[in-house]
């Protein structure tokens, strides 16, 4: 995972080959969002 800034905005990019992730995964990935205030969330393969 990476966070980063464009526009003065947080982003986080996931990558994983086959863009499979838990569900739990997702729900700790946009509680992690929401506390740190990260606007956009990315996936690529």
């Amino acid at each position: 995972m990476k966070d980063s800034t464009f526009q003065n905005k947080y982003w986080l990019g996931i990558y994983r080959r086959d863009e499979l992730f838990s569900i739990k995964f997702l729900l700790e990935v946009c509680q992690l969002c929401i506390e740190s205030g990260i606007e956009q969330i990315c996936s690529a393969s």
